[in-house]
């Protein structure tokens, strides 16, 4: 697998550009995952439109506040569930398990682009799944200071749901985290993953402290530790199982 290291020391160049992303869009590249690795069961936050979505085949789950749908997400689908809710009224009154009949396979979290409601997401979809199973997770990497705050005002908006990866990275460890260059704003996937870890949850309000006030220095200083793996190298069944497996 081929890997470089993301940008300058710390992760600027002259541009203003953070980190660039010249592979695979993050849509194509759920598709290709999804194809190759075969899951079962499929779960989502933020669906929109449905891309992602139409590209499953297995039974899925989505929760989305307010469905856009211009695709047919049902397709060729066993089953498909979907709750226009909050997710965390969601995982509230309900369990993924109890519709897909099974722990979730493949995950896509693309909700709310603020921190606390992203490390909320992963925790919860953890609990749902199993060790080998994958959470993808969208906008983390963003490209620019610009889109990073926590208000949308205009153009192209992230937020700052990029906290959840040096968090991950400093209270859990154990997960195998993978960042994919793939437009817009990148696509991070996790595996070995522990339905049964509390760590988040436990220190929930105290990692949400902790991450909640920190500006932009850290991301930077965030993407001068880590290395991006190029997706463009990620289209087989054979590159992709290097990685993951279900």
């Amino acid at each position: 697998m081929k890997e470089y290291t993301a940008m300058s020391p710390f992760g600027l160049n002259n541009n203003g550009t953070l980190i660039k992303h010249g592979g695979v869009f993050y849509t194509k590249m759920i598709e290709i995952i999804g194809t190759s690795l075969n899951p079962k069961a499929y779960f989502e936050i933020g669906t929109d439109a449905g891309v992602s979505l139409k590209a499953m085949k297995c039974a899925s789950l989505a929760v989305d506040p307010q469905f856009q749908l211009t695709e047919n997400v049902i397709g060729s689908k066993p089953s498909l569930h979907m709750f226009q809710i909050p997710s965390d009224d969601f995982f509230r009154d309900h369990s993924p398990i109890d519709y897909l009949k099974r722990p979730i396979e493949l995950a896509f979290l693309d909700g709310m682009h603020r921190f606390e409601y992203l490390l909320r997401d992963f925790a919860n979809t953890e609990r749902y799944c199993r060790r080998n199973s994958v959470i993808l997770l969208h906008d983390c990497l963003p490209t620019t200071i610009e889109m990073i705050s926590r208000v949308h005002t205009h153009g192209a908006w992230a937020g700052d749901v990029w906290k959840v990866l040096p968090a991950l990275r400093k209270y859990r460890p154990d997960l195998h985290i993978t960042y994919l260059d793939c437009p817009p704003t990148g696509l991070v996937a996790i595996t070995n993953l522990d339905p049964n870890s509390l760590t988040i949850s436990d220190g929930y309000f105290s990692i949400a402290r902790e991450f909640m006030g920190v500006d932009d220095k850290p991301l930077k200083e965030f993407y001068s530790r880590i290395a991006l793996t190029k997706s463009a190298d990620l289209q087989s069944h054979e590159e992709i199982t290097k990685l993951f497996w279900l």
